[in-house]
C-alpha cells in the first residue's frame, strides 16, 4: 500500500488553491488488497463509533462485503445496514430484474452470508407501484438511524471500444445537485445503461441516498478499481470543484477515504510525479 494523501493535499493547495478537500488516498497493488483494507477499516471504524453501514452495490465492493460478512459477522449483525440505492421500477419475481437489483446484491454478498434475515436491510423497494411512496418509506427508515460509514462506488470512464460515454456518478447521482440534498430520484444516464445492459433494456430511474446524507455519516469510503476509473479519479482528486462532474460532490464531504488499485490511480500518480 502507498498513502498518497499528502501529495494530493499539497497539489490541491499549490495548484488549485484549495485547502478544504483533503481526502485520505490509498493505492494498492491490486483489487484484493484494496478490498481487504476497506473491510478492515470499516470494521475498525464501526468498533470505535456508533451507527450503521450504508452499502454500495455493484462489483467493486463484493469482496469487501464478503469479508465483512465472514470475518466481522458478529459486528455486522449488531449494526443497521442499508443499501445506498435501488433501481426503479423492478419486478423482484422476474429473475432478470432480480439479477440487476442493487438490493439483491447487498442481500447476497453481505446480509445473508452474515446470517441475517432479508428484512434487516434498509433499501428502496423497486417493486412498489408508487415511486413517491417507495422513496418516502426509504427516507423515513434511513432518517430513523444513525450512520457511521458509507461505501461509495463511482461510475466508469468512456469506453472507447463500445463507444459508451463516461458516467462519473457516485452511487446513482449523475448530475449536479445541491450538496445538501439527502435523497434523490435519479434518471439513469446512457453511460450507466451501456455499462450494465447488452441490449439497452435497463430501468430508467433509481432511488438513492444523496450527497447531504452521505456528508452526515462519520466517514465516506470510496473505492475505484481498474482501467475505466482512471479519468474519474483524476477529475475528483486533482480537479477543480466542478459539480458537473458528479463525483466531485465528495469535495463537500468531511471525512473522505479513497481506496484505489494502482491501475485506477495511474493518471493521478503520473501527474503527481510519483510511482507505486
Amino acid at each position: 500500500m502507498r498513502d498518497i494523501s499528502s501529495e494530493v493535499r499539497d497539489y490541491r493547495a499549490s495548484e488549485l488553491h484549495d485547502e478544504k478537500f483533503t481526502p485520505k488516498v490509498f493505492v494498492f497493488e491490486d483489487d484484493h488488497q484494496a478490498s481487504v483494507q476497506v473491510a478492515d477499516d470499516t470494521a475498525a471504524y464501526l468498533r470505535e463509533n456508533p451507527g450503521g453501514l450504508i452499502n454500495a452495490a455493484g462489483g467493486t465492493f463484493v469482496e469487501a462485503q464478503n469479508i465483512l460478512a465472514t470475518k466481522y459477522g458478529d459486528l455486522i449483525r449488531q449494526r443497521a445496514l442499508a443499501c445506498l440505492d435501488e433501481l426503479y421500477p423492478l419486478d423482484y419475481s422476474d429473475p432478470d430484474d432480480l439479477s440487476i437489483s442493487f438490493r439483491e446484491m447487498i442481500l447476497k454478498n453481505l446480509v445473508r452470508p452474515a446470517g441475517l434475515p432479508d428484512d434487516r436491510l434498509i433499501a428502496p423497494d423497486g417493486s412498489n407501484p408508487s415511486l413517491i411512496a417507495a422513496r418516502a418509506r426509504f427516507q423515513n427508515q434511513m432518517l430513523a438511524e444513525l450512520w457511521a460509514v458509507t461505501h461509495i462506488g463511482v461510475g466508469p470512464d468512456e469506453n472507447p471500444e463500445s463507444g459508451a460515454p463516461s458516467s462519473h456518478h457516485f452511487g446513482m447521482i449523475n448530475r449536479m445537485l445541491d450538496p445538501k440534498y439527502r435523497f434523490w430520484t435519479a434518471s439513469i444516464d446512457e453511460g450507466t445503461k451501456s455499462a450494465n445492459s447488452k441490449d439497452g433494456s435497463y430501468p430508467g430511474r433509481a432511488i438513492t441516498v444523496g450527497p447531504g446524507l452521505t456528508a452526515e455519516t462519520g466517514v465516506q469510503m470510496m473505492m475505484a478499481l481498474g482501467d475505466r476509473k482512471k479519468i474519474g479519479m483524476d477529475l475528483m482528486l486533482l480537479g477543480q470543484t466542478d459539480l458537473s462532474v458528479p463525483i466531485n460532490h465528495a469535495h463537500f464531504w468531511p471525512a473522505v477515504r479513497v481506496y484505489l488499485d494502482k491501475i485506477s490511480a495511474s493518471i493521478v500518480m503520473d501527474r503527481l510525479g510519483i510511482s507505486f
